[in-house]
């Protein structure tokens, strides 16, 4: 599963040339009330967080809530019971919560790294931090929906994202038994506007664990209140992945 990440880059001009190879094209929200980039060294659901969307086949970014909310619920989001924050891969289509958003609202959600926790034991974990070998900003498969409804008693309207999963590959098994679905730069319009059965076949495939690396960090990630660099210093040389 993937349940807390980073994004750190300062602006959506920066993001978005790392994204595309030095160009200056910067994703801009696409309604000034949807927030402000806000970078991030621990990022949870139900937080808001920026995503490129493909909407009307025309790609914009956003502010979003991670925490995909279905466009049916009626009840308050602080009633909203069921863990949405991930999609398996399998089954994706056929399903009545993920199929409508898979075959018409998928999205791209950049990082610069992943945290996931290894169990060494019954009650022993280890957290990793875990990012591109080049250092280069990473982007998971998100599928999306625009609800409309209220939150804490407030009115609340905005897009909300999951994010999709599928198995290991040979670096991620070795931490837990899911990862992310990553999509490589030359991948990432095909999944934005790829008819949606090749978007699977796309997504089934994970990263190459070569592309990728794991460090081990400190357990103050697990405070979801704890901010900064420090979060993602490696704590021991040897346990590199």
């Amino acid at each position: 599963m993937c349940g807390r990440f980073a994004l750190y880059e300062p602006t959506w001009a920066d993001a978005w040339e790392r994204l595309n190879g030095g160009a200056r094209a910067p994703v801009k929200p696409t309604k000034p009330d949807e927030g402000e980039f806000r970078p991030s060294y621990n990022i949870a659901p139900m937080q808001m967080t920026a995503a490129v969307l493909c909407k009307d086949d025309e790609i914009k970014g956003a502010m979003c809530l991670w925490s995909l909310v279905p466009p049916w619920l009626k009840d308050p989001l602080e009633k909203k019971r069921s863990s949405t924050l991930n999609a398996r891969v399998e089954g994706v289509l056929s399903s009545k919560l993920w199929g409508p958003a898979m075959k018409r609202h998928r999205c791209l959600v950049p990082a610069n790294h992943f945290y996931e926790w290894r169990k060494d034991g019954p009650k022993d974990k280890t957290a990793f931090a875990i990012g591109m070998r080049d250092e280069s900003l990473m982007t998971f498969a998100g599928i999306w929906t625009y609800w409309r409804g209220t939150w804490k008693d407030e009115p609340w309207e905005g897009y909300t994202f999951a994010i999709l999963t599928t198995g290991p590959n040979a670096l991620m098994e070795r931490i837990h038994d899911r990862m992310p679905v990553i999509v490589a730069p030359e991948d990432r319009e095909t999944w934005l506007k790829a008819p949606a059965e090749d978007a699977v076949k796309l997504a089934s495939e994970p990263l190459p664990s070569q592309l990728m690396r794991a460090w081990p960090i400190g357990r103050e990630i697990g405070n979801v209140r704890n901010q900064g660099a420090k979060l993602a210093e490696p704590i021991d040389e040897d346990l590199q992945l």
